[in-house]
Protein backbone atom coordinates (compact mmCIF):
# COMPACT_ATOMS: atom_id res chain seq x y z
CA UNK A 1 0.00 0.00 0.00
CA UNK A 2 1.25 3.23 -0.61
CA UNK A 3 -0.14 6.39 0.38
CA UNK A 4 -3.24 4.64 1.77
CA UNK A 5 -4.17 3.22 -1.82
CA UNK A 6 -4.02 -0.25 -3.39
CA UNK A 7 -3.66 -1.69 -6.89
CA UNK A 8 -6.31 -3.13 -8.49
CA UNK A 9 -6.86 -4.49 -11.89
CA UNK A 10 -8.95 -6.37 -14.31
CA UNK A 11 -8.14 -8.72 -16.53
CA UNK A 12 -9.41 -11.16 -19.60
CA UNK A 13 -7.69 -13.87 -20.09
CA UNK A 14 -7.93 -15.98 -23.12
CA UNK A 15 -10.68 -18.37 -23.27
CA UNK A 16 -11.37 -21.98 -24.45
CA UNK A 17 -14.74 -22.55 -23.93
CA UNK A 18 -15.46 -25.80 -22.04
CA UNK A 19 -11.80 -26.58 -21.67
CA UNK A 20 -11.64 -25.50 -17.59
CA UNK A 21 -8.08 -26.61 -17.43
CA UNK A 22 -7.00 -24.39 -19.96
CA UNK A 23 -8.69 -21.61 -18.98
CA UNK A 24 -7.54 -22.08 -15.32
CA UNK A 25 -3.94 -21.76 -16.88
CA UNK A 26 -4.67 -18.70 -18.53
CA UNK A 27 -6.29 -17.35 -14.95
CA UNK A 28 -3.03 -18.16 -12.94
CA UNK A 29 -0.71 -16.68 -15.63
CA UNK A 30 -2.76 -13.36 -15.52
CA UNK A 31 -2.25 -13.42 -11.66
CA UNK A 32 1.16 -14.34 -11.52
CA UNK A 33 1.54 -11.41 -13.90
CA UNK A 34 -0.36 -8.94 -11.57
CA UNK A 35 1.51 -9.94 -8.05
CA UNK A 36 4.28 -9.03 -10.21
CA UNK A 37 2.82 -5.59 -10.31
CA UNK A 38 1.41 -5.66 -6.55
CA UNK A 39 -1.79 -6.02 -7.49
CA UNK A 40 -4.22 -6.19 -3.98
CA UNK A 41 -7.49 -6.44 -5.64
CA UNK A 42 -7.53 -8.95 -8.69
CA UNK A 43 -10.97 -9.23 -10.50
CA UNK A 44 -11.68 -11.59 -13.76
CA UNK A 45 -14.99 -11.65 -15.70
CA UNK A 46 -17.99 -14.27 -15.46
CA UNK A 47 -17.70 -17.44 -16.25
CA UNK A 48 -14.07 -17.15 -17.06
CA UNK A 49 -13.57 -20.38 -16.04
CA UNK A 50 -15.30 -22.18 -18.34
CA UNK A 51 -15.88 -19.48 -21.37
CA UNK A 52 -19.36 -17.83 -21.52
CA UNK A 53 -20.93 -19.21 -24.62
CA UNK A 54 -20.89 -22.99 -23.41
CA UNK A 55 -25.33 -22.54 -23.94
CA UNK A 56 -26.69 -26.62 -23.07
CA UNK A 57 -23.45 -27.48 -21.52
CA UNK A 58 -24.33 -25.45 -18.16
CA UNK A 59 -26.91 -28.04 -18.33
CA UNK A 60 -23.70 -30.69 -17.78
CA UNK A 61 -22.96 -32.06 -14.38
CA UNK A 62 -19.30 -33.07 -16.41
CA UNK A 63 -18.89 -29.00 -16.99
CA UNK A 64 -20.39 -28.44 -13.74
CA UNK A 65 -17.76 -30.29 -11.90
CA UNK A 66 -15.08 -29.65 -13.64
CA UNK A 67 -15.24 -25.42 -12.98
CA UNK A 68 -15.22 -26.29 -9.26
CA UNK A 69 -12.41 -28.33 -9.71
CA UNK A 70 -10.46 -25.81 -11.53
CA UNK A 71 -11.63 -22.82 -8.76
CA UNK A 72 -10.29 -25.37 -5.75
CA UNK A 73 -7.01 -25.64 -8.31
CA UNK A 74 -6.57 -21.93 -8.55
CA UNK A 75 -7.21 -20.90 -4.68
CA UNK A 76 -4.36 -23.65 -3.71
CA UNK A 77 -1.86 -22.61 -6.87
CA UNK A 78 -2.53 -18.78 -5.01
CA UNK A 79 -2.10 -19.88 -1.40
CA UNK A 80 1.16 -17.10 -1.42
CA UNK A 81 -0.66 -14.74 -3.25
CA UNK A 82 -0.95 -11.67 -0.94
CA UNK A 83 -4.55 -10.38 -3.20
CA UNK A 84 -7.91 -10.65 -3.29
CA UNK A 85 -8.76 -12.47 -6.14
CA UNK A 86 -12.61 -13.02 -8.31
CA UNK A 87 -13.23 -15.45 -10.62
CA UNK A 88 -16.25 -16.06 -12.82
CA UNK A 89 -17.85 -19.92 -12.93
CA UNK A 90 -20.97 -21.64 -12.98
CA UNK A 91 -22.10 -23.24 -9.80
CA UNK A 92 -25.27 -25.65 -9.24
CA UNK A 93 -26.79 -25.50 -5.77
CA UNK A 94 -29.55 -27.15 -4.12
CA UNK A 95 -31.01 -28.43 -7.57
CA UNK A 96 -30.29 -24.09 -8.91
CA UNK A 97 -27.70 -23.46 -11.23
CA UNK A 98 -26.01 -20.08 -10.33
CA UNK A 99 -23.71 -17.54 -12.26
CA UNK A 100 -21.10 -17.05 -9.32
CA UNK A 101 -18.18 -15.22 -8.55
CA UNK A 102 -15.91 -16.20 -6.63
CA UNK A 103 -13.66 -14.64 -3.74
CA UNK A 104 -10.40 -16.09 -3.17
CA UNK A 105 -7.96 -14.91 -0.74
CA UNK A 106 -4.88 -17.12 0.57
CA UNK A 107 -6.72 -20.72 -1.10
CA UNK A 108 -10.08 -19.73 0.89
CA UNK A 109 -13.41 -19.13 -0.61
CA UNK A 110 -14.72 -16.08 1.56
CA UNK A 111 -17.99 -15.69 -0.74
CA UNK A 112 -19.70 -17.31 -3.37
CA UNK A 113 -21.54 -14.00 -4.82
CA UNK A 114 -24.47 -15.92 -6.93
CA UNK A 115 -27.59 -14.84 -9.17
CA UNK A 116 -29.24 -17.29 -11.42
CA UNK A 117 -27.52 -17.61 -14.81
CA UNK A 118 -31.24 -18.83 -16.56
CA UNK A 119 -31.43 -15.30 -18.21
CA UNK A 120 -27.97 -15.61 -19.50
CA UNK A 121 -28.68 -18.81 -21.20
CA UNK A 122 -31.71 -17.85 -22.56
CA UNK A 123 -30.18 -14.64 -24.34
CA UNK A 124 -28.06 -16.96 -26.23
CA UNK A 125 -30.95 -19.97 -27.00
CA UNK A 126 -32.56 -18.67 -30.90
CA UNK A 127 -36.75 -19.00 -31.13
CA UNK A 128 -36.65 -22.54 -31.92
CA UNK A 129 -34.54 -23.98 -29.18
CA UNK A 130 -36.45 -21.49 -26.12
CA UNK A 131 -39.07 -24.20 -25.82
CA UNK A 132 -36.83 -26.94 -25.43
CA UNK A 133 -34.36 -25.55 -23.23
CA UNK A 134 -37.01 -24.26 -20.88
CA UNK A 135 -38.38 -27.87 -20.32
CA UNK A 136 -34.36 -28.68 -20.01
CA UNK A 137 -33.58 -26.04 -16.78
CA UNK A 138 -37.21 -26.90 -15.59
CA UNK A 139 -36.18 -30.67 -15.05
CA UNK A 140 -32.33 -29.38 -13.61
CA UNK A 141 -34.19 -27.55 -11.16
CA UNK A 142 -36.57 -30.20 -9.56
CA UNK A 143 -34.17 -32.54 -9.96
Amino acid sequence: MKHGFIKVAAATPRVTVADCKANGEEILKAIHEMEKEHVKLMVFPEFCITGYTCHDLFLQRCLLDSAWDELLHIAEETRETDALIFVGLPLRHRGKLYNVAAALNHAESWDLCRRLIFRIIMSFMSRDSLQVQRKKMWNLWTS
